[in-house]
């Protein structure tokens, strides 16, 4: 499956985060606060991997990307590690009781996140400047 569409994409990220959110919740409701940010957690980077294999640029071909491709285009992949950058600091920022360590499995696995879409960029970056000079 592959998703060109950037309309398809947005509701694809919405519907995304809102099943992290939900399932987070639910979870955190039924067995404890922490095990809710675990599973929504984890749930983000299901979303985040599975949606970085199918969004496709107007550009790019149906074949699988190279591994460590997670955008497009560089300044898409700087944009997002910019989000999850700070959705890290934030998350790393607040206080909650009973789920300290889970927030900051949270913490780790965003920040991982952010750094994965800076390293994709600077290698897409660097990879169009090698291109040009041909």
């Amino acid at each position: 499956m592959r998703i060109y569409d950037g309309s398809t994409k947005a509701i694809s990220v919405i519907l995304g985060y809102a099943l992290a959110i939900v399932s987070g919740f639910l979870v955190g409701i039924a067995f404890a606060p922490s095990w809710g940010v675990i599973v929504g957690t984890a749930a983000l980077l299901v979303v985040i991997v599975a949606l970085t294999r199918w969004f496709r640029g107007e550009n790019e071909s149906r074949e699988p990307r190279a591994w460590w491709r997670m955008t497009a285009r560089p300044t898409a992949g700087y944009v997002l590690a910019a989000w999850f950058f700070l959705q890290a600091l934030t998350t790393g920022l607040s206080r909650g009781p009973h789920v300290v360590g889970a927030i900051w499995i949270n913490v780790v696995v965003v920040f991982v996140i952010a750094l994965a879409y800076l390293a994709s960029s600077i290698r897409l970056g660097t990879e169009g400047r090698d291109r040009s000079r041909r």
